[in-house]
């Protein structure tokens, strides 16, 4: 493990705060009339709280170069809406392995987690950036919609969402919180383009 660290999470120092400013990056890029609220679980309380980040050391790649992931968790709400949906993004550092540096849709397709299950696949042209939007039939098993944007230097950014937060007691959404160009502008969005 990476400076001195007994396991893959860091609890604390800059790994951990980079962590804490892609949650505050996430709520900031949420378009009006939607928002993140710090929301409390319903008959769920040992799952943890619904907002909530991590940063976790992954792997080394080209020797000593140190691959993140940074992971945030929002549980957002609608303007005039009942429910509580969830928005889930996952930065993964340049170095990393995960889609094999596949164009497009064939990046989203290798490695389609957070969405499981069968789908579809979308280019959105996000300011000049192409975006792999996938988008699942059903929410079953995991996220409903997932934009995946990769960096020229193979940095992995992955912003999903769906209408309900799973296990936390609340109703679902009757709509996704955001539309897919929402969703593929906040994938390519330069702040989440971290080291």
């Amino acid at each position: 493990m990476p400076n001195g660290q007994t396991d893959r999470i860091a609890t604390s120092g800059p790994r951990a705060d980079k962590g804490v400013a892609v949650l505050n990056n996430l709520v900031s890029s949420l378009p009006t009339g939607v928002k993140a609220e710090d929301k409390t679980r319903i008959g769920f309380e040992d799952y943890g709280p619904m907002t909530r980040t991590q940063s976790q050391f992954s792997e080394y790649a080209a020797g000593d170069l140190e691959v993140w992931e940074y992971m945030a968790y929002a549980a957002v709400v609608r303007a005039g809406a009942p429910g509580v949906g969830e928005l889930w993004i996952q930065v993964e550092t340049k170095g990393n392995t995960q889609v094999k540096g596949l164009p497009g849709c064939g990046s989203a397709i290798s490695r389609p987690y957070p969405v499981t299950g069968d789908g579809r696949c979308d280019v959105v042209d996000a300011g000049g950036k192409e975006v792999a939007v996938v988008t699942a039939n059903s929410a079953e098993d995991g996220m409903e919609q997932a934009a995946f944007f990769r960096h020229e230097d193979g940095t992995l950014v992955i912003v999903a969402q769906s209408r309900e937060y799973p296990n936390s007691g609340h109703p679902a959404l009757a709509e996704l919180p955001l539309t897919p160009q929402q969703l593929a502008a906040i994938a390519g969005d330069p702040k989440f383009h971290l080291d």
